[in-house]
């Protein structure tokens, strides 16, 4: 089981990408993150480019993937980036309309049970989760879900010395049932993978996905108890967003702002939960020798880079819009400017 506690409240913008600095970026596969608003592509966020198209009138829907259940699903193509011999996880976060009554396909890889690289398939009381062309290797996981609750899961192998370990995670919690048929051999075929139903080119009816995928990720590393904590705590880790905004970190909705160095402006909405930035946290890149009309702010403190600071803030939940003027200097000079003024808030509070 896992230690944290799930309490992420933010989604990365279009535009983000992998973070090539962290430990896991080398093992990713594809990631998708389904924060497109419209479109047909599903895009993978990974160096690999493993993109989606959606099909049958899957579509995106309040920053995730919608999936009716009766025939909508995600193709991606085959590629040589997303077969993996010895080790795999794979982690998403869903909601189903019916996973209590029937099975709901998370992910496939294969024509048929007989040649399948991977699947993953879901009902209330059971993980599936295969590997294995003909009988496995697999394991049927005793693992609870219910309806129109969001869960997040997580399915790990690892082979070693010819034998299979395979691991469930529903919402943190350790799945139970052994392997079948450990030391049977890992399939690679050359079938597009299928998000939202098992089986390309079947009858997608049976079981397809209905509901609700947040995001998906495959890595081919078997990973530990400690790296599935840290992205269960935070499912985005390994993922920065576009280079205009990676100068704040987020904590349970709230973003602390120490720089931004960016002039770009940035036309959506970007920036979720309360803000809070201090005077000095906001560096101009203008060269002033020796400003003369200094303001003073509420603390009493002059600052030389930034006089004024306006936070205009959107009424609706996590979209909030930041808007940063430099004022009397020489000249009157935007040094940031997100977005359209609504409410003026302002905070001086550093950080």
């Amino acid at each position: 089981m896992f230690t944290k506690t799930y309490s992420y409240g933010y989604k990365p913008p279009i535009g983000s990408t992998l973070n090539y600095n962290h430990p896991l970026s080398s093992n990713i596969m594809a990631a998708y993150l389904f924060n497109e608003s419209s479109g047909n592509v599903a895009l993978d966020i990974s160096h690999n480019n493993n993109h989606g198209v959606l099909k049958n009138g899957a579509s995106f829907l309040g920053g995730m993937l919608f999936l009716d259940g009766v025939n909508d699903y995600v193709e991606v193509p085959d590629s040589s980036s997303l077969t993996t011999a010895n080790e795999l996880t794979i982690i998403a976060r869903f909601n189903s309309t019916n996973v209590q009554s029937r099975w709901n396909d998370i992910i496939g890889k294969g024509t048929s049970d007989t040649d399948e690289e991977y699947v993953i398939t879901l009902v209330n009381g059971a993980f599936y989760f295969d590997l294995g062309n003909n009988s496995g290797p697999y394991v049927n996981q005793i693992q609870y879900f219910t309806n129109n609750t969001f869960h997040r899961i997580a399915a790990v192998h690892k082979k070693i010395s010819g034998t299979s370990f395979m691991q469930t995670y529903r919402d943190g919690y350790l799945g139970t049932g052994s392997v079948a048929t450990a030391t049977n051999t890992i399939n690679n075929n050359s079938v597009p993978m299928s998000i939202g139903k098992r089986f390309y080119n079947s009858d997608p009816n049976l079981r397809t996905f209905s509901g609700f995928i947040d995001y998906i990720y495959l890595l081919n590393k078997a990973l530990s108890t400690n790296e599935l904590n840290e992205i269960y705590d935070n499912p985005y880790v390994f993922i920065d967003p576009p280079s205009s905004i990676k100068y704040f970190s987020i904590n349970k909705s709230n973003i602390y702002v120490p720089s931004i160095t960016s002039q770009e402006k940035l036309g959506v909405n970007i920036l979720p939960g309360p803000i809070s930035i201090g005077p000095t946290s906001i560096q101009s890149s203008e060269n002033i020798p020796n400003p003369t009309n200094k303001i003073k702010n509420p603390e009493g403190k002059c600052s030389t880079t930034l006089e004024l600071i306006r936070i205009y803030k959107l009424q609706q939940l996590y979209l909030y819009q930041l808007q940063l003027l430099l004022q009397q200097y020489s000249v009157h000079r935007v040094v940031l400017d997100i977005l359209t003024e609504l409410h003026l808030v302002m905070n001086m509070e550093s950080h």
